[in-house]
């Protein structure tokens, strides 16, 4: 194991950042994976919390895009690294321009609950490097303003969270527009035979039990395989005796079935898939404009012990012993209205073999939620019967607020928030926070200044279509007054 940063073989303006950040000694994960990120290779890096992953990776990305310049005046996004949170984006940027305040490059961070506008300015002006999280990305993305078809280096940190959060589909859509010709890196705190075996899809998501598929694989490729041996064999060893035409025609003919098993599941999974259905069911929130709209969600304590305890797909017993799907892939979405009153939208989805069978597997989605007043209660799951495979199954949640209207959102629901398809972008901490939309943004009545973090004051006005509102923060809630 190397003893120093300069036995990584890392160049002067990055052994010089990290003289002046005070780092000498490499710990395990940087001293294993910065040579293998530099040899070009793709990695799949698992380290606890404060190991020093983050550098594990920003500093050869650093390097790499240095070598591999292509001298253009306009920067292109040569290297995108994908986070689940706020928090860590900014903590990477952070440790990126430390790392590379020696070098011409330059980063941006994407992501939610703040106005969008900085944000496509500084990828409007080029950056090298482009720090997100999925939602904000996919968003942008879909509006024209991110072109990833120059990503040379594709980072997943925190991939364990990032799937446990529910941004399975999220990654899968970024991958798709990603280069082929790329390099990979995973990293995560933690992985888990649980994690392992319930994130991986085989090959063929059919009836077909697991280990048929492996061995039709094997025997398709195994075979040519051992074929190829042979005659580099017999090129080798000119009295070598030959196999025998019996054995010959028997491995053909068993692989020549093989092949074409495995070429009917492909094409029988791709039908299974090819369609997308879903169903909405929408119900009114009937709350008076001066009251505040609280939201929570809730977990059922046979299937995990607290709601931040998340599963995808996942086969379990209920509790009457039947078999069923559990999943998390439960996303909320804030959404603005011109109606007077908030409502919820509830949107199931589903893939399958065609519309009809499609829509038929989301309405076979058992999700629950309830409204009671002015609270809004949600499940953070839903199972389906265990017959309806795994087929993307997906539960939206879109909350529609009209214009002053005052949330709080309970902390349970802060790592099931989406900003992708959604109108209004939000962030707030663990505490008590009061949020106003106004202007199809959210509007912070309580959080803490940022200059001398002191609560804002109790008594605040804000205008709204041009009426003057007063608004009382209170700890039992918000009281609102129109002038």
């Amino acid at each position: 194991m190397s003893t120093n940063f300069k036995s990584l073989h890392l160049i002067e303006p990055l052994l010089m950042a990290l003289y002046e950040e005070g780092y000498t000694t490499p710990t395990p994960i940087q001293a294993q994976s910065i040579p293998i990120v530099l040899a070009g290779k793709d990695l799949l890096g698992c380290a606890q919390t404060g190991t020093g992953k983050t550098a594990a990776f920003t500093l050869p990305i650093i390097q790499l895009l240095l070598q591999n310049s292509h001298g253009e005046k306009r920067k292109k996004i040569r290297s995108l690294i994908v986070t689940p949170t706020r928090e860590l984006a900014i903590q990477i940027a952070e440790s990126f321009n430390a790392y590379g305040r020696h070098t011409p490059l330059n980063c941006t961070v994407i992501f939610g609950g703040v106005a969008q506008g900085p944000q496509v300015t500084a990828l409007r002006n080029g950056v090298d490097v482009v720090i997100a999280t999925p939602g904000r990305l996919l968003d942008l993305m879909n509006q024209g303003h991110i072109n990833l078809r120059e990503v040379e280096i594709f980072v997943l940190d925190e991939a364990d969270r990032m799937l446990d959060m529910g941004f399975v589909n999220d990654v899968k859509k970024l991958l798709a527009v990603l280069p082929k010709k790329r390099q990979s890196l995973f990293f995560s705190a933690t992985m888990p035979d649980t994690f392992i075996f319930n994130n991986i899809d085989s090959p063929f998501n059919t009836e077909v039990p697991l280990w048929l598929q492996g061995i039709l694989l094997l025997l398709s490729i195994g075979i040519p395989l051992f074929f190829f041996l042979i005659l580099g064999l017999k090129l080798l060893i000119s009295n070598m005796k030959s196999i025998g035409n019996y054995v010959k025609y028997t491995l053909l003919a068993i692989w020549i079935i093989s092949l074409a098993s495995c070429i009917y599941l492909g094409i029988k999974q791709y039908n299974e898939i090819g369609y997308n259905g879903k169903t909405t069911q929408k119900e009114q929130v009937s709350v008076q404009p001066t009251d505040t709209l609280y939201v929570k969600m809730r977990f059922n304590d046979f299937f995990a012990k607290n709601v931040n305890q998340r599963e995808r797909n996942k086969l379990v017993q209920d509790e009457n012993n039947n078999e069923v799907i559990y999943s998390n892939s439960v996303r909320i979405h804030l959404m603005h209205t011109d109606e007077t009153v908030p409502f919820v939208q509830i949107e199931k989805e589903a893939d399958g073999k065609s519309y009809k069978d499609a829509k038929g597997r989301a309405e076979k989605i058992n999700y629950n939620f309830d409204i009671q007043g002015n609270r809004i209660n949600l499940d953070n799951y839903f199972t389906t019967a265990f017959e309806n495979k795994f087929r993307n199954q997906e539960v939206h949640i879109y909350l529609y607020l009209p214009e002053g209207t005052v949330l709080y959102p309970d902390e349970s629901i802060s790592k099931f928030l989406s900003s992708y398809n959604s109108d209004i972008d939000i962030y707030y901490g663990k505490e008590n926070y009061y949020y106003i939309v106004n202007n199809k943004e959210m509007e912070c009545l309580n959080c803490p200044d940022k200059d001398n973090d002191e609560p804002l004051d109790e008594n605040l006005s804000i205008k709204v279509n041009n009426k003057e509102i007063q608004i009382n923060v209170k700890e039992d809630g918000v009281n609102i007054q129109t002038k």
